[in-house]
């Protein structure tokens, strides 16, 4: 019985990898939402940056206001050699060409939104519909052989249907559709003192009313991989 929490945190693990794989090696994806910290809007203002003639911030936080998200992929190189990722995908369109870097410095760094870019009106009308992504990183840029690594992107606005992500190599390529529901995960983890067990502390938006989290307590041993933290039976 107290392995229950434990069998569930992996069969909704495993429910996320089946619904998002498209191609076999990849060994998942994950959504996470902004989430809204209402006390907080008299700190914060989007545009901080941007002064109106009267010197402040052209647009100051709402109650109402959109927020973003997080996309995640993380993909296997079951190759014995290491495979560079040259470009990232997301909805069809490459993020290299997309986040372009502008032409000026701002405070001494170079802008870089898909306005600098030279996509055609279309593909930049699309790419902000789908969640206009702000920036993106893949790491280890280079996966090693039989190694994994994680491409995350950040969105500008949550997406209100499914995402394509595509991840790109020299004659390779991963691809999922990723579904903008917040995906299970694991809020902390922990060595005990000892060094001899891991402490997870597992989180999900859809459990059930009134369920508290509890933190899962396992022998040590290595995880399979970027995404899918392996759990061996343990105690509670």
């Amino acid at each position: 019985m107290r392995l229950k929490p434990i069998t569930a945190l992996v069969s909704l693990l495993a429910a996320q990898v089946a619904l998002a794989a498209a191609s076999p090696d990849v060994t998942g994806s994950a959504y996470q939402a902004d989430v809204p910290f209402p006390q907080f809007l008299h700190l914060w203002s989007e545009g901080w940056s941007l002064k109106g003639k009267d010197g402040e911030p052209l647009q100051y936080a709402t109650a109402n206001m959109p927020l973003g998200a997080y996309v995640h992929l993380y993909i296997h190189n079951p190759s014995a050699k290491a495979v560079p990722i040259t470009d990232v995908k997301f909805e069809g369109i490459s993020l290299t060409q997309a986040i372009a870097f502008g032409d000026r410095q701002t405070d001494g760094l170079w802008p870089a939104s898909v306005h600098f870019s030279k996509l055609p009106e279309g593909e930049i009308s699309r790419f902000i519909a789908a969640g206009e992504p702000v920036w993106w990183k893949v790491e280890p840029p280079s996966l090693p052989p039989g190694g994994f690594a994680e491409v995350t992107i950040r969105l500008r606005r949550q997406p209100k249907s499914p995402v394509t992500i595509e991840a790109l190599a020299d004659q390779r390529q991963w691809s999922a559709q990723v579904t903008p529901t917040n995906s299970p995960r694991f809020m902390g983890t922990s060595f005990s003192p000892t060094l001899d067990t891991i402490c997870h502390l597992p989180h999900h938006d859809q459990r059930r009313p009134g369920r508290q989290r509890r933190a899962v307590g396992h022998p040590a041993r290595p995880a399979a991989g970027p995404g899918l933290l392996s759990l061996f039976p343990g105690r509670l």
